[in-house]
């Protein structure tokens, strides 16, 4: 069920009509039930797949609560990261991992011929596995308590407009909101209809057009000229992030609605002036989990400079490897960990220069914010080839036809573009202006007149093939 479809509102429309109806005490039932239904209209299957990591979960969160054994502790912690992990290892990256060593052994003329099986990726696995596992460490490292109510915590893994792609919402912040008595409130409904409106503006209208021109350039890139595949990239960066924080947009708009807030994914990252900026503004919930959970535990906070380099490292390949099973996403999260390494190096440099150079701070600042873009377009190469022989074909022809074109975006994707970039250059020069609240006026007869133009707008222009979201896949 894609937040872009028709049957969605129709779901969601009964979803909040039960859930105001309801007594507050039973409430947590009917969102239960409809955040399983929404997971299992895609594979029905899959549904007991969900239900078991919650089990596992939530058992293992109340033996470690329940005990002062440190080695019990451990071992039901390992019980729920192993469980965890096993599910997304089998179904993510077996094949993966199958293929790699064949391929390896294949090298020094050895068949290992492991078996390439096919398994379809259960949506939504790597978020519900992550916002699990956080949930049971922090049990462990007495950082919260475990809820003792079983369909609170299951409604806390499967909320379903954070499940299938986020925001990772922290135990803390979700689950004491399920025990707030939530009232029908104008203000929210209609806040929550801007962000509703704004995420499916930057989907359909914009992420759903950019993709037939960059997939089409992305599908055969030997037949295409330097120029050609950097505009594809450029239109990538600008793709993806209208995909998916439109996606976060109606996610949390529509929890919202419902009387809830979850966590804020993005903040302008492509206005960053440095990659430690942009990764403090891209996919903000998945970064600050694995700060969190596996850079800080690793040493990124050490002094030892050998130490904190490595955790970066590790991070980031691990970032990249949660983004899909394939070289391709392990390279690109590699790059990103060395630019972070350079930048970090370089901070007291930028420092010393921004001092220096006070008088021209805004066009310096410009300049960072473009050469973070660069740096972040070059990395996105890999991460958007469909293989590593693409990447390097892309990077080739980039190298030897810089200035030649074979094919340009069609004046409406330009347009859009444009326009796009305008309003969140205008969002940051205005200290990160609400545009939502400026788009729609309080004033009801602009403000419902604006909504209707917003829609037939959608309608206008918007790309009638509904598209699934780009982080479905992961």
């Amino acid at each position: 069920m894609n937040f872009n479809s028709i049957f969605f509102f129709v779901f969601f429309i009964f979803v909040t009509f039960f859930h105001f109806l309801l007594p507050h005490k039973f409430r947590w039932v009917i969102l239960l039930i409809a955040s399983f239904f929404f997971y299992m209209c895609w594979k029905p299957v899959y549904g007991f797949l969900l239900l078991f990591s919650i089990a596992v979960d939530y058992y293992a969160a109340i033996f470690i609560s329940s005990s002062l054994n440190q080695n019990y502790r451990k071992f039901w912690l390992y019980v729920s990261i192993a469980s965890n992990l096993g599910i997304l290892c089998f179904f993510k990256y077996l094949t993966f991992l199958n293929q790699s060593l064949n391929s390896f052994f294949y090298v020094f003329n050895f068949s290992l011929d492991l078996p390439l099986m096919k398994i379809l990726l259960p949506i939504g696995l790597s978020f519900y596995v992550f916002q699990s596992m956080s949930y049971v460490i922090d049990v462990y490292k007495n950082k919260i308590t475990p809820e003792h109510h079983f369909g609170i915590f299951a409604l806390y893994v499967s909320f379903f407009p954070q499940l299938v792609a986020g925001p990772i919402e922290r135990a803390r912040n979700l689950i004491p909101q399920f025990y707030k008595k939530k009232e029908w409130c104008n203000e929210q409904f209609i806040s929550g209809c801007k962000r509703i409106i704004w995420g499916l503006f930057k989907k359909v209208v914009i992420a759903d057009r950019l993709a037939f021109f960059v997939d089409a350039i992305y599908a055969n890139p030997g037949d295409h000229a330097g120029l050609t595949l950097i505009l594809a990239s450029y239109l990538f960066l600008i793709q993806i992030y209208c995909d998916f924080s439109g996606y976060c947009d109606i996610a949390v708009g529509a929890a919202r609605i419902l009387g809830f807030k979850l966590s804020e994914n993005f903040n302008l990252p492509y206005l960053a002036p440095n990659i430690q900026e942009f990764w403090r503004r891209w996919h903000i919930t998945l970064g600050t989990w694995v700060r969190d959970y596996v850079f800080i535990p690793l040493g990124g906070a050490s002094k030892n400079l050998y130490k904190r380099n490595l955790s970066f490292l590790f991070s980031f390949f691990l970032i990249g490897l949660w983004h899909g099973a394939s070289w391709n996403f392990v390279i690109w999260g590699v790059i990103h960990g060395i630019y972070l390494i350079v930048s970090r190096l370089k901070r007291s440099h930028y420092k010393a220069t921004s001092l220096k150079y006070e008088k021209w701070s805004d066009a310096l600042y410009f300049f960072r914010v473009l050469i973070t873009f660069q740096l972040a377009t070059f990395a996105a190469i890999f991460f958007r080839a469909n293989s590593l022989t693409d990447a390097f074909i892309i990077l080739k022809d980039i190298l030897l036809t810089p200035f030649s074109i074979t094919q340009l975006p069609t004046p409406s994707i330009l347009i859009l573009t444009i326009g796009f970039v305008l309003i969140e250059i205008f969002q940051q020069k205005a200290k990160r202006l609400n545009i939502i609240k400026y788009y729609f006026p309080k004033a009801p007869l602009f403000r419902y007149a604006s909504y209707v133009a917003t829609f037939f707008i959608i309608i206008l222009i918007g790309v009638e093939q509904k598209n699934a979201f780009y982080y479905f896949q992961f």
